[in-house]
């Protein structure tokens, strides 16, 4: 059955595949803002994928934390700008999985959908606790971003699927077993991760575990418990 047409604000799918390139070009700052302005203007005419949205805005805090950022923002500024960026991120994805009359626990919903459970402290502490540290927020970034490319953009790209309902059913189905893990033909983009997104220590694998970092810091800093209950993670 042919797929009903949608109404996208971008004009091609060349464009969105060049959108993609410039988000994720980590050795040219200035094609990754250059992404960022891109899909600020199509927001500006028309409602733009959650994923498409996350992935902006992730890139647009990490290019805000570097050194030779204009006007230099404080480290309460960073983090508050992560913070907001993850609540935002993590509650796009579940939030449309509630369904029913009782409400499920986000760790609950994260974990069926293959989102990594940090993901879900990360937004738990910005919202609720102090806010998570800059280490905390950078590797999530990162890690977040990663996560983004293999269940939105990576299936996009291949298979001309453009809709945030299709990130949700791709990320049900690769947790349910239903397909195995894709791999983008577009060597050009996978060149321009960073090398240690692609290491067993941070690249997300089927089960959608992502690596902790070290967040100890010195002093009494308040923790959250994971959901398994059996590790703690500070946060602040």
């Amino acid at each position: 059955m042919p797929r009903i047409p949608r109404i996208v604000p971008w004009t091609s799918h060349k464009e969105f595949q060049a959108v993609c390139q410039w988000l994720y070009d980590t050795d040219h700052p200035n094609q990754r803002e250059l992404g960022v302005k891109r899909v600020r203007a199509w927001s500006s005419r028309g409602r733009v994928p959650h994923a498409v949205d996350c992935t902006a805005s992730f890139v647009e805090a990490l290019l805000r934390d570097r050194l030779a950022a204009r006007p230099r923002l404080s480290q309460h500024e960073l983090r508050s700008m992560y913070s907001m960026t993850f609540v935002r991120f993590v509650n796009g994805i579940v939030d449309p999985a509630q369904q029913g009359a009782f409400a499920q626990s986000v760790a609950g919903i994260a974990e069926r959908m293959n989102l990594p459970l940090w993901f879900v402290e990360l937004r738990h502490a910005s919202t609720h606790e102090q806010l998570p540290s800059l280490q905390a927020l950078r590797s999530g970034c990162e890690q977040a971003l990663q996560w983004l490319y293999d269940n939105y953009w990576a299936l996009s790209l291949r298979n001309g699927i453009e809709d945030s309902d299709d990130l949700q059913k791709a990320v049900s189905e690769r947790s349910g077993g239903m397909q195995p893990p894709f791999t983008h033909p577009l060597a050009f983009i996978r060149s321009r991760l960073k090398k240690s997104w692609l290491t067993p220590s941070t690249r997300f694998r089927s089960q959608g575990k992502a690596s902790r970092p070290n967040l100890r810091q010195a002093g009494p800093r308040p923790g959250i418990s994971s959901p398994q209950g059996t590790r703690r993670c500070r946060l602040s």
